[in-house]
């Protein structure tokens, strides 16, 4: 599942990356006769530097908001693990 989820990924990213250029009005060429307005090659400086930007501040939005892990919720984990490792190291001693 991993594999497929990752080449969607990629496939969204590729064609992301397609349609910015597009829409930026960048001309490509295969033999490298193209060439880009300033304007153009500004544009590719704003996606290149603004959408990482974008999404990285989109990331942080989400941790501080919607992640649930507050100091109250850290110590509850680290409780409820050390009750798990006792049960089991009660379960080893059982055994032997």
């Amino acid at each position: 599942m991993w594999t497929f989820t990752r080449k969607i990924a990629q496939a969204i990213a590729g064609g992301f990356g397609g349609f910015m250029l597009t829409f930026i009005g960048y001309k490509s060429s295969t033999g490298g006769g193209a060439e880009q307005t300033s304007t153009v090659i500004n544009h590719i400086y704003t996606l290149a530097t603004g959408v990482p930007t974008f999404c990285l501040l989109l990331a942080g939005l989400v941790l501080l908001f919607f992640y649930p892990l507050s100091k109250k919720r850290v110590n509850a984990n680290a409780a409820k693990l050390a009750e798990i490792h006792s049960e089991n190291a009660e379960e080893e001693e059982e055994a032997k």
